[in-house]
C-alpha cells in the first residue's frame, strides 16, 4: 500500500509541478527570462524552475536529488540528499528549499505540498484494497 501511495504521490508531484511552471507560479522576471537566452532575443515566456530540468527530475523516484524514506507506518517523499544542482554549489534539495520558502527576492514556488483530492481518493482506495487484501489471507 505505501508503495502504492508514493508512486501515486510522484505522479501527482511531476504533473503538478509542470502545471505551475506554465502559469501557475508566478511568472518570472524580464532579466531571468533574458538570461535564458544569454541577453539574446526577446522571450517573454518560459516554464517556470524547468531551465534545466533538474528539479523535475528530481521528483521521479530514485532520481538524484529524489528522496525516499521508509518508515515504520508510512513513507516520506521529498527532494534530499547531497547531490549538487549542475548549475552551481548549492544542492538540488538547498535549491528546492529556496524556492519552496520564497526566501530572499524569490518568489514563492511551492513544490512538495499537500495532494489534491483525486491522489487522496486514490489513496483511500489503496487502503480499502489493502484491507481486503489481508483480511481475505488471514479473515477466511
Amino acid at each position: 500500500m505505501f508503495t502504492r501511495w508514493v508512486k501515486r504521490y510522484e505522479s501527482f508531484a511531476k504533473r503538478r509541478f509542470v502545471k505551475m511552471s506554465r502559469g501557475g507560479w508566478k511568472p518570472l522576471a524580464a532579466s531571468t527570462l533574458k538570461g535564458r537566452r544569454g541577453g539574446k532575443g526577446k522571450r517573454r515566456k518560459a516554464a517556470i524552475l524547468i531551465d534545466t530540468g533538474t528539479l523535475v527530475k528530481s521528483l521521479t523516484i530514485g532520481a538524484t536529488g529524489n528522496m525516499i524514506e521508509w518508515l515504520r507506518n508510512g513513507v516520506r517523499y521529498g527532494i534530499g540528499g547531497p547531490a549538487k544542482h549542475p548549475d552551481g554549489k548549492a544542492t538540488i534539495a538547498d535549491i528546492a528549499r529556496f524556492h519552496d520558502s520564497g526566501k530572499g527576492r524569490l518568489p514563492k514556488r511551492e513544490i512538495i505540498v499537500a495532494p489534491d483530492a483525486a491522489t487522496v481518493n486514490a489513496m483511500k482506495r489503496d487502503v480499502k484494497s489493502a484491507v481486503t487484501a489481508l483480511g481475505q489471507k488471514y479473515g477466511g
